[in-house]
Parts: structure tokens; C-alpha cells; sequence
């Protein structure tokens, strides 16, 4: 088991709000990083295999950046964030990714027919519909109709051990089921 502690940035510098809200392509964007910093401790596994010359490599952390922390302010008890998160912030998450979708569409519809669209609004649709499900368990939470909220209970699931049975690893980022849901009920 290899530790290290891996030093970044708390959040983005205060320009980046204002460029998600001009819709500025992130490839174009000025913002940085701010100045404070965090520490994440990671923990890396190394496989090594007898007549393989591949190495398989396991990392767990836990994000504490602000982007990143309904997790830990759930984990910490936290109650004050978990109410600003649910009450403010996902709130104005949720508006500006209907913002987008609306800026998206007609941009689309400007150089497209309409096909291929029923793609992005299902998977806009699936992101405006988990921020809800995120507001509401946090809230039940809060108002104590909930005494835990199970989905932050568990350990975080790989991203994808599709291949985690083969001789060989590949990205399966492009396969929609495989990042959908940690779910293994879907249909495809």
C-alpha cells in the first residue's frame, strides 16, 4: 500500500462563476485555481501478476475540495453546509444547467436537424433530476424525516471494473450504462 498526500486547491478563483454563467467555453476560460490550498490523502494498491506484465493500480481518496464535499460535510456532521449545499448551492446548480440546455438546444437546432438531441435532453434530464433526489435526501435529513442518508453511508464504488476479470484494462467512459448508475438494475 503506497500513501502519499496530494496538496491542490481548495476551489476555482472567484472568475469562474462568472464565466459558467456567460456560458465561456472552458477551453477559453481565464479562471484559476485559488491560492488556498487542501490536503487530500490518497492510497494507492499495486497488483503485480506471475506471468503478466501488467500492473493493476487501486486509488482511494476523498475529495475535500469545495466542488467536492457533500460527502465529507455529511461524514463530519455538518449540518450548517449540508443545508447551505441543499438550499443554495444545488439550487443554483440546477438553474444553470437548465440555462444550458436551453442555450444548447437552440444552438443545436441552429446547425442540426433535431435527431441526436433526444440524447443530450435524456442525459441533461437524468443531472437535473439527481441534483433534485440530492436536494431532497439532504433535506429530509435535515428535518430529521430521515435518520442517515444511506447513499453517503456506503464506500464509493469504482468508477468501472468492467474489465476488472481480463488480462487487460480499458476506459469504458463512452459506454453510457457503465456511468450512468453504480446500479447493476438498468436497462440498455
Amino acid at each position: 500500500m503506497l500513501k502519499h498526500d496530494l496538496t491542490i486547491p481548495v476551489s476555482a478563483d472567484e472568475k469562474l462563476d462568472a464565466e459558467q454563467r456567460g456560458i465561456i467555453e472552458f477551453m477559453k476560460r481565464d479562471a484559476g485555481r485559488s491560492e488556498e490550498l487542501t490536503t487530500i490523502p490518497l492510497e494507492t494498491e499495486m497488483t503485480v501478476f506471475v506471468d503478466n506484465p501488467q500492473l493493476r493500480f487501486k486509488t482511494r481518496f476523498t475529495n475535500t475540495a469545495k466542488d467536492h464535499r457533500i460527502r465529507q460535510a455529511y461524514q463530519a456532521g455538518d449540518k450548517e453546509s449540508l443545508q447551505q449545499i441543499a438550499r443554495e448551492e444545488l439550487p443554483k446548480l440546477r438553474s444553470q444547467i437548465e440555462n444550458f440546455h436551453k442555450l444548447f438546444s437552440h444552438q443545436w437546432l441552429k446547425e442540426n436537424k433535431v435527431f441526436g438531441l433526444d440524447t443530450v435532453d435524456i442525459r441533461m434530464g437524468g443531472l437535473l433530476q439527481r441534483i433534485k433526489r440530492a436536494e431532497s435526501r439532504i433535506e429530509n435529513y435535515l428535518a430529521g424525516e430521515i435518520s442517515r442518508i444511506d447513499e453517503l453511508e456506503v464506500e464509493i464504488l469504482p468508477f468501472t471494473d468492467f474489465y476488472a476479470d481480463k488480462d487487460f484494462a480499458a476506459t469504458t467512459a463512452n459506454q453510457w450504462h457503465t456511468i450512468a448508475t453504480a446500479s447493476t438494475i438498468y436497462t440498455t
